[in-house]
């Protein structure tokens, strides 16, 4: 067996590479750890409402909106290392701050600076990978940075829920670790290029012009991005009535689970991380090698309906409510766990397929900047239908999108396949670490959008 069926890293550069992505990986792990059951305690420590719990679960894809401007710094910065220093301090240290208050308003305002500075990170993220690893490997690298992260994860959410029932008072305690550990991730990151020279950034030019044409430039430019990739537009439109039906759920898990099922926090932190976790880190491996070899679009649509299965099985235990129902409950998460892993795979790589040989922050940002606009609109919506509806009503709406979601996946890919095979065909390894350097479309060097 060759080595690139073996290791996703086969020189040195590539290597000093996963081993900063992997560390940095460990560290987001621990960090969404203590937001994976921070719905949960807020609704039971904090005496939290259905409203905050909305706003909650829905600020940080919402913040995502903020995609659009980090590219703009981000685009023309070939070592951003600096960049992700700033944010590692200013982005993440705030959520320290949080274990200073015992009511759930000042949280979410500070937890609003750091789902601002995310998107950097992410795009950051997705431009290194582009960079220093081919195309035969991408897609493995990532599946181990994600079986890393959802490792901690794991680890991370059953330890936290065994110490929140112990003295829920802990919750101070957590906060602080989701803020350290959101530092040291960004600080991993930056550390890949910290042996190359620094390149100053250089800030937009509408930023000279005008605080309006910053804020507006970058929309405009979305647009464009859309407009000139017409497949990358319909992909993200069908992932948006996917996101539309996620982004619903969120608000209305924690409540079923702890309102109508009772469930403990220790329950609560063996479903959604041991046994949800667990399985997603034994299928990553499995999940990168298929969708190497799969069209995207089909990859898609196959994980959009596998995923129906979460909330039909969600139904089933509010109708019947089977006893034991907490292992009834084990059941539903472990069979959301085999396609969950290819959504969160697909998430991660999409802008990379689509940009191909082109440079992935334009791709990278639209993607992001669509969980913002999602984010934003199910934000708005979560307001009224939390007041309004049960979570029976809202798992039947869940189930609707993420079957239109798999259809229009379908559809698609029956529209787009020898067109991409084509494009498989015809794609290059990366460069080298000491020689590569990221594409800039030529509307890129030339500042306007043609």
């Amino acid at each position: 067996m060759s080595s690139e069926n073996t290791m996703p890293a086969s020189n040195p550069g590539e290597r000093r590479a996963l081993r900063f992505i992997i560390q940095a990986s460990v560290f987001n792990g621990l960090m969404n750890g203590v937001f994976t059951i921070a719905p949960e305690m807020a609704r039971q420590t904090l005496g939290a409402g259905k409203l905050e719990i909305g706003l909650l679960a829905l600020l940080w894809p919402a913040g995502f909106m903020f995609a659009m401007y980090w590219t703009r710094l981000l685009q023309n910065l070939d070592n951003k290392s600096r960049l992700l220093l700033g944010i590692s301090l200013l982005g993440r240290l705030p959520l320290m701050f949080c274990a200073l208050f015992d009511t759930i308003w000042p949280m979410l305002g500070i937890l609003a600076i750091t789902v601002i500075s995310q998107p950097a990170v992410v795009i950051s993220q997705h431009a290194l990978i582009q960079r220093y690893f081919s195309h035969a490997r991408r897609s493995r690298v990532m599946s181990w940075s994600l079986a890393a992260s959802t490792l901690t994860n794991m680890l991370g959410v059953l330890t936290f829920g065994i110490l929140l029932d112990l003295n829920e008072q802990f919750y101070r305690l957590l906060l602080l670790v989701a803020g350290m550990a959101g530092m040291l991730e960004a600080f991993s990151l930056s550390r890949i290029q910290s042996l190359e020279p620094p390149t100053a950034m250089t800030m937009p030019r509408e930023l000279h012009q005008g605080v309006s044409r910053f804020v507006l430039t970058p929309i405009w430019e979305f647009w464009a991005h859309m407009k000139r990739h017409p497949d990358f537009f319909r992909f993200e439109r069908n992932f948006f009535i996917y996101g539309m039906g996620f982004m619903m759920l969120q608000p209305f898990v924690p409540i079923f689970l702890v309102n109508e099922l009772k469930l403990s926090y220790t329950e609560i932190g063996l479903a959604k991380g041991t046994i949800l976790q667990a399985a997603m880190i034994l299928l990553y491996p499995f999940s990168g090698k298929l969708m190497e070899r799969r069209n995207p679009i089909a990859f898609s649509a196959l994980v959009f309906l596998g995923i129906a299965v979460f909330p039909t099985a969600l139904i089933l235990i509010s109708l019947f409510k089977p006893e034991p129902v907490t292992w009834f409950v084990y059941g539903a998460y472990m069979l959301f766990a085999f396609p969950w892993t290819g959504v969160v795979l697909m998430w991660n790589m999409s802008s990379i397929y689509f940009a191909r040989k082109q440079s992935v922050e334009p791709f990278s940002s639209a993607h992001v900047a669509m969980v913002g606009i999602r984010g934003m609109g199910a934000l708005a919506l979560s307001v009224v239908l939390t007041s309004i509806l049960e979570p029976r009503q809202a798992f039947i709406m869940v189930l609707i999108f993420w079957l239109t979601a798999s259809f229009g996946m379908l559809r698609h890919y029956r529209d787009s396949r020898s067109e991409w095979e084509r494009f498989q065909e015809d794609e290059a390894p990366a460069l080298p670490l000491d020689e590569s350097k990221v594409p800039v479309l030529p509307s890129q060097r030339q500042g306007r959008i043609n």
